[in-house]
C-alpha cells in the first residue's frame, strides 16, 4: 500500500497528526500498537492508556501556552465531529506551598495576552475560601484557571482522533514499526507483522521508544522515568460531593516527593470512580537500557511501594476524603533534554520526514503538538504563532548512545 503520509506511534500525538493529516485530503496511514491486553505479551507500554490527564491553559513558556491554545481551540470541533466527549472543564489549581515562584510571577501579565481568566491566591486561607474541601499551608500562593481547563481522557481522546481519521479515509493499521528505509523517490516502512508500506514522508511520534528501535540515524536526548500514580476508588454516594474538585499542580518538593498533580474523580472503564494523584518519587527509575528495562517496569515494577507515600499527601491535601481502596498504576514520562523543556518538534529530513515527541506534559496538549508536526510535514515550515527556535531538537551525545 502507498500513501502520502505515514505517521509512525498511535499515542497521543501521532493520532493528532493523523487527524490534522486527513482533514486536508491527504492519503494518510498511522501505524502503531493498541492498548496491550496482556504487558507480558507486549512490546510497547505507554501512559496514555489511561482516564485522566491534567489540562490547562497557561504553561511555563509562551511557546507551551500557545501549544495548550490550540489544543483547547480544538477539543470542542473534535468532540463534535467524533460524537465523543473526552474533555471536561472543571478548571485548574496551581500551588506552591513555599509561596510565589517564576510561574506565578508571570502569570498576569501571561493570562492577560493569552485572555486566560484566573483567580490568584496570596495564602492557604484565601485558597480554602475559594475550595473548602482542600488544604494546603498557610504561606501557600496560587492560581486557578476557569474552563477550558480541567482535564482529558486520554483513551477516549485517541478513540476520537482516530474516529476522524477513518472518516476521512485515512487508514489506521495495528503493528509495530520496526524499519524505515529511504529509497530515491519514496519511503519503505516496514512492520513486525511483516508488512510493507511505501510513502513520500513520515512522521515519528513514537514517545518514550523513540531511541529503541533504530528507526532514526542519531538518538535524540531524552530522559526516560518511571511514573507512579496511585487512584482512590471514590464511594459512589460520594461522587457528587466532589465533582467540583478541580484539577491540581502542587510544586511541593521535599526528598520524600516532588510535583503532585491530580484530577476529580473520574469513571474508569471497570464502571468506578477514581481520584487519580501521581508524582515525582526518589524511588523512580530512570531507563538507560531500552526495551527489556521499561517492560520490567510494567510486568513486575513494585509501584505498589509507593502507595502509601502518595495516600499520605492524598489526605493531607484533601479534607475528609473518603475511599474503598488506592490501587497503583505504573507509567513512564518522556522528558526531552532542551534548555526550555518544550516538546522537540522537527524536520529530520527535509521533504522527507519529521518528528515529535513531547515533554512530560504532553497528555493534555497532545492536539497542539501533533498539529504542529502535521502541518511542518505538509507545509515544510512551521504554522503561524509557532517558532522553530522554540522546538529545537538535541541529539544524545556519545555516552549516551
Amino acid at each position: 500500500m502507498t500513501f502520502d503520509i505515514i505517521v509512525i506511534g498511535k499515542g497521543l500525538i501521532g493520532c493528532a497528526a493523523a487527524k490534522y493529516l486527513s482533514r486536508k485530503s491527504i492519503k494518510v496511514a498511522i501505524i502503531g500498537t493498541d492498548e496491550p491486553e496482556n504487558n507480558e505479551k507486549a512490546t510497547i507500554f505507554s501512559s496514555h492508556y489511561d482516564s485522566g490527564r491534567v489540562f490547562r491553559q497557561l504553561g511555563k513558556n509562551s511557546a507551551m501556552t500557545s501549544i495548550n491554545h490550540q489544543a483547547h481551540k480544538e477539543y470542542p470541533l473534535l468532540e463534535r465531529e467524533s460524537e465523543i466527549d473526552f474533555h471536561s472543564k472543571n478548571g485548574c489549581l496551581y500551588v506552591n506551598p513555599y509561596g510565589n515562584d517564576d510561574y506565578l510571577d508571570k502569570i498576569e501579565k501571561r493570562s492577560k495576552l493569552h485572555d486566560v481568566k484566573i483567580n490568584q491566591y496570596k495564602s492557604g486561607k484565601e485558597i480554602k475560601r475559594d475550595f473548602p474541601f482542600l488544604s494546603f499551608p498557610e504561606k501557600s500562593n496560587g492560581m486557578f484557571e476557569s474552563a477550558p481547563s480541567g482535564h482529558i481522557n486520554p483513551r477516549l481522546l485517541i478513540k476520537a482522533q482516530l474516529k476522524v481519521v477513518e472518516k476521512n479515509d485515512g487508514i489506521v493499521i495495528n503493528g509495530l514499526v520496526t524499519e524505515v528505509i529511504y529509497k530515491s523517490d519514496y519511503i519503505l516502512v516496514k512492520t513486525d507483522n511483516g508488512r510493507t508500506f511505501k510513502c513520500q514522508k513520515v512522521i515519528f511520534a513514537t514517545g518514550a521508544f523513540t531511541n529503541c528501535f533504530g528507526l532514526l540515524k542519531e538518538k535524540l536526548d531524552l530522559t526516560l522515568k518511571s511514573e507512579t500514580v496511585i487512584l482512590a476508588q471514590i464511594h459512589n454516594e460520594d461522587i457528587e460531593h466532589y465533582k467540583s474538585i478541580p484539577s491540581l499542580l502542587y510544586e511541593v518538593n521535599n526528598p520524600e516527593i516532588e510535583g503532585i498533580y491530580s484530577t476529580q474523580p473520574i469513571k474508569y472503564p471497570d464502571g468506578n470512580y477514581y481520584l487519580k494523584i501521581g508524582a515525582n518519587l526518589p524511588q523512580d527509575i530512570y531507563f538507560k537500557n531500552g526495551v527489556e528495562e521499561i517492560k520490567e517496569w510494567f510486568v513486575n515494577g513494585n509501584s505498589d511501594a509507593n502507595i502509601q507515600v502518595i495516600e499520605n499527601y492524598l489526605r493531607s491535601i484533601f479534607l475528609d476524603l473518603k475511599f474503598n481502596k488506592a490501587v497503583s498504576k505504573r507509567c513512564i514520562l518522556t522528558r526531552t533534554n532542551s534548555e526550555s523543556g518544550n516538546p522537540y518538534i522537527s524536520t529530520i529530513k527535509k521533504g522527507r520526514s519529521y518528528i515529535a515527541v513531547g515533554n512530560a506534559w504532553s497528555g493534555g496538549n497532545s492536539d497542539g503538538i501533533g498539529y504542529i508536526v502535521a502541518m511542518l510535514a505538509i507545509d515544510e515550515k512551521f504554522p503561524e504563532g509557532f517558532y522553530e527556535k522554540d522546538f529545537n531538537l538535541i541529539y544524545a551525545n556519545d555516552n549516551y548512545k
